[in-house]
C-alpha cells in the first residue's frame, strides 16, 4: 500500500466551520425585559434612574444565571454596565442613570454563572461582545425641568417686561412673538418667523431678555406655530408650498427644500438662545419631518427640546414621543400676567377722546388713547406731562404703533392726534434715542 492510500484510510475529525459554529445559539436566548424593545424611545428624565427588570423565558438547567445592564449613549464607542440583581424565580432587576439629555442606547446580557462564555441576551452574543442591532433598546434622557413641567407662561407683553417677572427655578415659555393677523397666523407686512412683533420689542431687546434668564440660570421656551398668513415671507415666495389653511405642504413638491427653509428657523433661534420649542398642532407637518429636524438639530444642540400637549394630537402621540417630541400631559399654568402698573394722567383737547400713559418696570413707556364715540373720528391736542416723565420741550422721540409696528415722530410735550370712525382705541410705544 503506497503511502497515499495509507494516508485516505486514517480516520480524521471533523471540526464544524467557524462561521457555522458561530451561528449556533447558546443553551438559553430568550430574554423578557420591561421595558420592551420597540421602534422608539423611552423617554426619561436625565440624571435620574432608569429601572428595567429582565426574565429569562428558557433558563437552562446547568446552573444559575447571572446578567448585567449594558449602556451607553447612541454610537458611542465604549459600553458601560450595572449589574442586575436576582427578582425571583429567573426574573432580575436593575437601574442605570442616564447622566446629561441624549440619546441613548442599552441591552441586557445574562450568562451561566459557571460558564462565561454561555451569553444570553436579547439576541445572539458572546459574553463582552458587542450585541446585535435588534437586541438594543432606545431611550431618549431629557432635562429634568422639562419632565416635571416647571413652566411660567408668559403673555404677550413687551419683552424687556419678562427679565424682572420670571422665576428662576422653572421654564419660561414665551408665546408667539412674531407679527401675527388678527386670527393667528403667523405673518404681517412681510414680517415672518425671523422677526419680533415691534409691539413687543426689537432683536436687541430680545438678547437681553435671553442673556438675563441665561444668568439666572432660567431656560427659554418659545411657542412656534407653523400657520403662516398669505403676507409671510415664505409663503409670498412660495405659495404651492402651503395649504388653503395657512400650515406648510411638506411632502408635495420640492419637499427637501422646504424641511431645510423650516430647519433654518428653528436653527436660528437657538443661536438666539432658545433652548426649547412648544408646537401647536404638530400633528400639522409630517411625523417624518419632526424625526428629521429634530434628530439634525441634537447633532448640533443636543440639549434642544421639542414639547406638545395631547390634546393637539392624540392620535399621533406615540409617533411624536418617538421623533423626540416631550409630551405635556400636565397643561401649562396660566399666563404669568403681569402686576398692575402705574397710570400717569394724560390731558386732552377734545372731550371725544381719552388718554392714558404707563410705565413699565423696566421703564419703557406706553401711550394709550380712546376714542370715546367711535361712531365719529376724534382729533385734539395729547399734553404729556414733561416733568413726571424726564421729556423736554423740544426733544424729540418716536411713537410706534403696537399694532402695525409703524412709527411717529413727536417733538416736545404737546401733539395733534387723529382717530378714524371705527378705531376705538390706539396704543403707542414711547421710543427715546
Amino acid at each position: 500500500m503506497n503511502r497515499l492510500a495509507e494516508f485516505a484510510l486514517e480516520p480524521r475529525p471533523i471540526d464544524p466551520l467557524p462561521a457555522a459554529a458561530a451561528q449556533l445559539p447558546p443553551p438559553v436566548a430568550i430574554v423578557e425585559t420591561e421595558p420592551a424593545p420597540g421602534r422608539y424611545a423611552t423617554v426619561v428624565a436625565a440624571g435620574e434612574p432608569f429601572s428595567i427588570r429582565a426574565r429569562a423565558l428558557a433558563p437552562p438547567r446547568t446552573g444559575p444565571l447571572r446578567g448585567v445592564v449594558r449602556w451607553r449613549a447612541a454610537c458611542a464607542p465604549h459600553w458601560q454596565e450595572e449589574p442586575l440583581l436576582a427578582d425571583g424565580e429567573n426574573g432580575f432587576h436593575g437601574s442605570w442613570i442616564p447622566p446629561v439629555p441624549g440619546d441613548y442606547e442599552w441591552t441586557v446580557e445574562l450568562w451561566l454563572d459557571d460558564d462565561m462564555d454561555a451569553c444570553l441576551g436579547d439576541s445572539f452574543g458572546i459574553r463582552h461582545g458587542s450585541s446585535g442591532a435588534d437586541a438594543l433598546h432606545y431611550l431618549r434622557a431629557e432635562r429634568p425641568e422639562l419632565t416635571q413641567s416647571r413652566w411660567t407662561r408668559a403673555a404677550r407683553r413687551p419683552l424687556l417686561e419678562l427679565i424682572h417677572r420670571a422665576p428662576a427655578d422653572s421654564i419660561l415659555l414665551l408665546p408667539p412673538i412674531f407679527a401675527q393677523t388678527a386670527d393667528g397666523e403667523i405673518g404681517r407686512d412681510g414680517m415672518g418667523h425671523y422677526t419680533i412683533d415691534p409691539a413687543l420689542g426689537s432683536a436687541a431687546e430680545f438678547g437681553q431678555l435671553s442673556a438675563a434668564l441665561r444668568a439666572q440660570n432660567t431656560p427659554l421656551a418659545m411657542t412656534l406655530p407653523l400657520r403662516c398668513s398669505p403676507q409671510h415671507p415664505f409663503r409670498q415666495r412660495d405659495p404651492d408650498a402651503f395649504r388653503a389653511d395657512g400650515t406648510p405642504d411638506l411632502l408635495g413638491g420640492d419637499w427637501p427644500h422646504r424641511w431645510e427653509a423650516w430647519e433654518a428657523v428653528f436653527r436660528f433661534w437657538l443661536v438666539q438662545g432658545i433652548e426649547l420649542f412648544h408646537i401647536p398642532h404638530p400633528h400639522t407637518a409630517p411625523v417624518a419631518f419632526w424625526e428629521h429636524l429634530i434628530d439634525n438639530l441634537r447633532q448640533d444642540f443636543p440639549y434642544v427640546a421639542f414639547s406638545f400637549t395631547p390634546e393637539d394630537a392624540p392620535a399621533l402621540r406615540p409617533h411624536l414621543v418617538g421623533a423626540g417630541f416631550w409630551c405635556a400631559d400636565t397643561a401649562h399654568p396660566p399666563p404669568l400676567e403681569p402686576t398692575p402698573e402705574p397710570t400717569i394722567p394724560v390731558a386732552c383737547s377734545s372731550p371725544d377722546m381719552r388718554a392714558s400713559l404707563t410705565t413699565s418696570p423696566c421703564g419703557r413707556m406706553q401711550l394709550r388713547v380712546e376714542n370715546l364715540h367711535p361712531e365719529r373720528a376724534a382729533c385734539g391736542h395729547i399734553h404729556l406731562d414733561g416733568a413726571a416723565l424726564g421729556l423736554s420741550e423740544h426733544e424729540r422721540y418716536y411713537l410706534r404703533d403696537t399694532d402695525n409696528g409703524r412709527a411717529y415722530r413727536w417733538s416736545g410735550t404737546t401733539n395733534f392726534l387723529v382717530l378714524d370712525a371705527d378705531q376705538t382705541a390706539v396704543t403707542f410705544h414711547i421710543e427715546r434715542p
